[in-house]
């Protein structure tokens, strides 16, 4: 979803019926740029597997997060309990 839409003729409107489905959510820890980057590079790193950098992952969600901010689609906060918001979820699902 955050391709630039040139990269095929097809893509906007794959993008469109994506973010337009019932079934696409945007999982974000905040909707506020500064405590997502936060807690998105806080996250990253302690994926022992991803070898990254904090300077690295911070520059990608900086990049990213207007991209996101901006898709069409239900928003659902991950900054609680894996079992809220599965529940979360399942609310908006069924």
């Amino acid at each position: 979803m955050t391709y630039p839409n040139e990269l095929m003729e097809s893509y906007p409107e794959i993008k469109t019926q994506i973010e337009k489905s019932s079934l696409t959510f945007l999982l974000l820890p905040s909707f506020e740029l500064e405590i997502c980057v936060k807690e998105i590079v806080k996250r990253q790193l302690q994926r022992e597997y991803l070898n990254c950098s904090s300077c690295s992952e911070e520059r990608k969600i900086r990049n990213r997060f207007p991209l996101y901010i901006n898709l069409k689609c239900q928003r659902i906060l991950t900054n609680e309990e894996p079992q809220k918001i599965a529940c979360e979820l399942y609310k908006h699902i069924f």
